[in-house]
């Protein structure tokens, strides 16, 4: 430095430091809840001759390193890096954007019973893996279902007509940045409405009935199994339609009616079959149990209540007209004693009940009367009168 009369010359020290222009990276995409690796660019620096500060510093494992692994990330963050020279000063900064971006998800739909009755209910379940873990759920058909929110909703199914229907429920699973949709199929059956009929609820003791059934209105009977109790007591116990045997007594029919194709589905009713009239009685008479051989008596056999439709038959069938009637024709036969006593069995049904019945006729011996010759004698004499008995 010159003044043109003194010169006066000093010196000056200027230190240069190395400046490293600060860069982050390109910005990343993560799945929830992983994390990232940041790294400073270095351009060909020696990363020892800076010192390197991360924010926010609670997010990474090393803030104070060039490179560094963040925490499990929930949400997307920016990330500030400043570079600064190890003896202070030459600050430079740049950013990082980490996006969060949703893991898949999958879900596996189950049923408590994925076969069920009409007006029945089942419970759904949803398991779910991989997403963010903060799902909402909507099922549909929202109707058919009591919270269509939840994880495990009540599927109701509805009544139907038909004697089976499938349906199809959908579940839409979504987290904070996606969803996915899954179904499950349910098959529903109808439950018959069962009701029984007869052609007759009073019918004479030994008389038959029809019997009739019905799985409701508007359904196909080969859908359907149907019985009816007692069983011996009617000729086609798994037929709709069927008539009993002859009936002797009052009784209920249970009528069962069963889906076919899903045999949980089953309902009931009855039919009271009432009868007239009560059990066969008989007894047999003779018109006259007391005869001569010569004469003839009519035997009768009296039957009463029963199906009334009797037949008869005599035994033995010597010495009757007709051994088949009701009232056939005795005449004796063979009497070898003063009095002989003739047994009669009549056999009695009605196609249902059996009797046995006898009737006796005690016959007398019959003589011609024959005194003989006429006699002859003398004055006050007597005469030998005898009886001429023939053998």
């Amino acid at each position: 430095i010159s003044d043109s009369l003194t010169f006066v010359e000093k010196s000056l020290s200027i230190q240069v430091l190395d400046f490293m222009i600060a860069d982050a990276g390109e910005d990343q995409t993560v799945v929830y809840n992983t994390s990232a690796e940041l790294q400073a660019v270095m351009n060909g620096e020696n990363h020892e001759n800076f010192s390197f500060s991360w924010e926010p510093a609670e997010l990474v494992l090393n803030p104070d390193n060039h490179q560094t692994e963040t925490l499990p990330l929930a949400d997307t963050t920016q990330f500030v890096l400043t570079v600064s020279n190890i003896n202070g000063g030459c600050l430079s900064q740049d950013t990082i954007v980490v996006n969060i971006k949703g893991a898949d998800i999958f879900t596996s739909l189950s049923a408590a019973d994925t076969s069920l009755c009409d007006n029945s209910s089942t419970q759904l379940f949803a398991e779910v893996n991989g997403g963010t873990g903060n799902f909402s759920y909507y099922w549909q058909p929202a109707e058919l279902l009591d919270d269509p929110y939840s994880q495990s909703p009540t599927f109701t199914a509805p009544d139907i007509i038909d004697a089976s229907e499938s349906f199809r429920v959908h579940l839409t699973v979504s987290d904070e940045f996606s969803a996915v949709t899954d179904s499950i199929s349910l098959f529903v059956f109808n439950t018959p409405n069962a009701e029984a009929f007869s052609n007759s609820y009073d019918v004479n003791y030994g008389e038959t009935a029809t019997l009739m059934a019905s799985a409701g209105s508007g359904t196909d009977t080969t859908d359907y199994i149907f019985r009816w109790e007692p069983a011996e007591m009617v000729a086609n116990p798994d037929a709709a339609f069927t008539h009993t045997f002859n009936m002797t007594q009052n009784q209920t029919f249970d009528l069962y009616v069963t889906n076919r194709y899903f045999q949980d589905c089953q309902s009931s009713d009855t039919v009271a079959i009432n009868v007239i009239g009560g059990e066969m009685t008989a007894y047999l008479y003779a018109s006259d149990s007391l005869i001569c051989e010569n004469e003839t008596t009519r035997l009768f056999a009296v039957a009463q209540n029963g199906t009334g439709n009797y037949s008869y038959r005599w035994e033995p069938e010597t010495g009757l007209d007709d051994p088949y009637s009701d009232n056939p024709v005795f005449t004796p036969y063979d009497v070898n004693s003063s009095v002989q006593e003739f047994i009669y069995t009549c056999y009695i049904t009605d196609n249902i009940t059996f009797l046995e019945r006898t009737v006796s006729v005690n016959v007398y011996n019959f003589l011609d009367a024959d005194a003989g010759e006429d006699q002859t004698v003398v004055y006050n004499t007597s005469a030998e009168l005898q009886a001429v008995m023939n053998g």
